[in-house]
Formats: C-alpha cells, structure tokens, sequence
C-alpha cells in the first residue's frame, strides 16, 4: 500500500469546482510532457519500427545507418508530425482520466484508508482503455511512414491514403494490438512508478534525483513487459488494409513470429525501445511535475507531498509513447 492520505487545506476551491481545475492543469502538464517526450524519443522509436519490419538489420547502428542513408539525420525524425500534433490529445487523456479515476477512489473510500497497489493498477489500466482510441490512428499513420516502402509520403498523404482506400475505419487496424498493450502497459506503469517513488521518499532521496530515476526504471520494466505485444502490433500496422484476419490478429501474428524464428525473434528492436525508454521516462515525470508546481503553486508535487507525509493525486503516466506507451 501506498500512503495517500487526505490533502492538507490550501484554500482552495472544494468539489467540482475544484475537480475541474485539476483536470486542465492535468490537461496542460500532460500535454507539455508528452511533446518533451516525443522529440526526446522519436529517433530510437524509428530504429526499432525498422528493426522489427526489416530482418536484415543486425543490430541499432546498422539500422539507424539505413535509415540515414536516405535523408541523414532528418530520417529518424520520420513519422513525427502525427504523434506530435496528438501529444496534448493523448498525453492529456492518460493524465485526466487517471486523475479523475483516482480521486474517485479516494470519494469512495474511508477517511484516511490508503489506496492500494492494485487500485492505482486499475486506475492506470481505466486511462490506457481510453487512451487506445485516441493512439491508434496516430500508431499506424507512424508505423506506416516509419516503414521502408513508404518513404515518400507525408503523414497527409498517407493519411488520405488509408481513409480513400479502406474508410475511416481503415484508420483503427491494428486496434485490438493497441488496446492489449496499453491497458496491462499504464496499469503496471503508474503503479511501479508510485511504489518506486514511495521507497525513495521513505529514504529522503532528493526529488530532482527520484523522479527521473523512477521514471526511467518504471519505463524500462513496462516495455520489457508487453514488448512481445508491440512487436506484433507493428507488424499488424504495416500490413496492408486487405490482409486477412489471421495476419491482422495479434495471437495469431505472435504465434507465427515464436513459430518462424522463436520467442527471440518477438523481441526484435527490444535494445533501442529501451535506450528510448530510459532518457524519456527520465524527462517526462519533472516536467509534468513542475507544470503541475507551475500552473498551481498551492498544490505541491506529488513526491514533495508525499515526502510531508499526505499524498495527493499520484502523477500519471505518459503515451510514450511507447509510441505511446511510455
């Protein structure tokens, strides 16, 4: 269990008043720390897209050398445009819902009871179920100009492409993979991050130290978990709209990646997610958490209150995205 008892007066406004004003300063922060996010991790996310399409890279330097071989360096900032213009939207919905569930968890429990690993789990995994509508789109329009053979297109026209050729429905292929990885993803995230964070507190580890380290161990252990997962969901999002159900279903695309080349082969482009992972994750939670400092100077982080001995609403987990998830 983690301490979360109730806030200290700030003088602030109470109820939905309240409710309302959390929810745009979760909005804001989010959004900020997802954009940071992105153009922090957007390099790698394109050398493991490649990876896991292209079996004859061997490793991240012989990826990211084919990558560049093309248009240099501005070759691994391929893809970008989508999930930067979505930043705010995704990042902004992890962060509200995942706020709003929580706090009413705490409406519902006894004054002072502590909210529970499990329930942050839920919380986490209640913004990940929500967050799949808003992700997927933007993850296929990446991972399809992140693959090879569509190079010249813009994420316009690729876009245009889809919609034209398959509907707007044609935009939400690969769905189903999204929705398993984000929804165990945000649930183990948030809480890993919070229990981590209430270690270091209880032993007077430095804020500025505890949270990009969480942060980045907490990113690192979620991708190790539902990588296998993502790999599928590439594969699935760089098929064309007239595969047939089997080459679009995630069981049974994960089935032929063990059945071909083992369960090896399902962790393709794992080394660069996590190189990704690391230094995203570190930047993401101080700069949602100054924001949160920023845009509400009564209300503390949650590491500085939960340091005081009350805590307040745990942060929430970012799209990173990979991709999205973190």
């Amino acid at each position: 269990h983690l301490p979360d008892g109730p806030r200290p007066s700030t003088g602030r406004k109470e109820g939905p008043a309240m409710d309302a004003e959390e929810v745009l300063i979760d909005l804001a922060a989010g959004g900020m720390a997802g954009c940071c996010s992105i153009v922090v991790g957007q390099p790698l996310d394109t050398i493991k897209v490649r990876m896991q399409v292209d079996h004859d890279c061997r490793n991240v330097l012989d990826a990211a050398r084919r990558i560049m071989a093309a248009d240099g360096v501005a070759s691994l900032y391929r893809g970008i445009v989508p999930p930067l213009v979505t930043a705010t939207a995704v990042n902004a919905t992890v962060f509200s819902v995942n706020a709003l569930v929580t706090r009413e968890m705490k409406r519902n429990s006894a004054p002072g009871e502590e909210l529970s690993t499990l329930q942050l789990f839920y919380a986490g995994s209640a913004a990940g179920l929500v967050q799949s509508v808003v992700l997927s789109p933007t993850e296929l329009v990446k991972c399809q100009l992140q693959h090879p053979l569509n190079a010249n297109e813009t994420a316009w026209t690729c876009t245009r492409r889809i919609v034209s050729t398959y509907g707007v429905a044609g935009l939400f292929q690969g769905f189903m993979s999204t929705l398993y990885r984000e929804v165990p993803a945000f649930g183990v995230y948030f809480s890993a991050y919070q229990s981590m964070r209430s270690m270091c507190d209880h032993r007077a580890v430095p804020e500025y130290v505890s949270s990009p380290l969480c942060g980045a161990l907490t990113g690192a252990l979620t991708w190790a978990m539902i990588y296998p997962i993502d790999s599928a969901k590439t594969i699935i999002q760089t098929r064309p709209g007239t595969a047939s159900w089997s080459e679009r279903s995630t069981w049974a695309v994960l089935y032929d990646m063990v059945r071909r080349g083992g369960w090896r082969s399902t962790f393709r482009g794992f080394t660069p997610t996590v190189m990704r992972a690391l230094p995203v994750n570190a930047v993401v939670f101080p700069v949602y958490e100054t924001c949160v400092s920023l845009l509400s100077p009564a209300k503390k982080p949650w590491g500085e209150e939960h340091a005081a001995g009350t805590c307040g609403q745990p942060v929430a987990a970012p799209a990173a995205t990979a991709g999205s998830v973190v």
